[in-house]
């Protein structure tokens, strides 16, 4: 075994679960000061919103999810998600048996129309108006809303007026609408079953020399934060998502070309930007802790 996975794998040795103040009675969780299962819509409910609404109907919650096509119906059926059609544009109107009574609404969905700076801010706006305004909403945000320039990036970054992309709009749209019944997650590059960025690297060449930090989030690690957050009640919050790995891309995407026994990548000359995003708000703010080290990723990619 490699020294530097020697040194890595000691520092953040994997636990089995993570640490969630969970109360057991008929599988319901402390919501404020109530004790009682939810009522869950997922706007977007594609790799990572199945995933989500999957975990959350295992704690006894109702989950909703709302797809587009017929196959992304095919595979919620085969879930205990309860799927609805919705083809979410900026007039979209959801039927008020999915609005009624819902206790969360989760966001998911990745930009859409970017060319537009303002049509995915617009929607999520449009979308978000039309549930209660008891309805609390976690919005699964990116880390790409922080510049590509060198240094350590935390929730307290003070975005410069030219900062703002797709995303951030979005963010600040929605900031607006809820205020404190909203929290954001942003995430690192997502990683979790068939879904890895070495897929799509392998055999590539990359000009710069890839002497930048790893920011990726596992799925699961996703989940339990959503979990995490809905037992402690924690809204009006932003969080970044993100093993603390600490590990350069030039290190650890070659570990994962070995293991999966993949097409070498060849990385280039160029100085690269050396941009680290701190994951570790969540874990001082509640009983969160990262579990799923990037390093140890052994799921099914092909």
């Amino acid at each position: 075994m490699p020294l530097w996975l020697k040194k890595y794998q000691a520092k953040f040795k994997q636990t089995q679960e993570p640490k969630l103040t969970q109360v057991t009675t008929n599988k319901s969780y402390l919501y404020g000061n109530k004790i009682q299962d939810l009522k869950i819509t997922i706007i977007g409910c594609g790799w990572l919103g199945i995933q989500v609404g999957e975990y959350l109907s295992k704690q006894g919650h109702s989950t909703y999810g709302s797809y587009r096509s017929e196959s992304q119906k095919e595979k919620i059926s085969k879930t205990s998600i309860n799927g609805f059609k919705l083809d979410l544009n900026s007039k979209s109107q959801i039927s008020t048996d999915i609005l009624d009574h819902t206790d969360l609404l989760i966001l998911p969905l990745p930009p859409i129309k970017v060319e537009d700076a303002n049509y995915y801010a617009t929607v999520l706006g449009n979308c978000v108006q039309q549930f209660p305004i008891t309805t609390n909403v976690i919005f699964t945000s990116s880390i790409g809303v922080y510049p590509s320039k060198e240094g350590v990036f935390t929730e307290a970054y003070s975005f410069e007026d030219d900062e703002n992309s797709v995303v951030r709009n979005a963010e600040l749209k929605l900031q607006k609408h809820l205020e404190n019944r909203l929290t954001i997650l942003r995430l690192g590059g997502l990683i979790g079953p068939s879904r890895h960025p070495i897929k799509s690297m392998q055999g590539k060449s990359i000009s710069n020399d890839g002497k930048a930090t790893v920011n990726l989030i596992h799925s699961e690690d996703v989940y339990h934060a959503i979990n995490s957050i809905l037992i402690k009640n924690d809204f009006g919050k932003c969080y970044n998502l993100v093993f603390p790995l600490e590990l350069n891309k030039n290190i650890y995407y070659p570990s994962m070309v070995e293991k999966y026994n993949l097409l070498q990548i060849i990385f280039g000359t160029e100085k690269s930007v050396n941009r680290r995003v701190d994951g570790q708000l969540i874990c001082e703010n509640g009983d969160f802790n990262y579990v799923k080290n990037p390093i140890n990723f052994n799921e099914q990619l092909f």
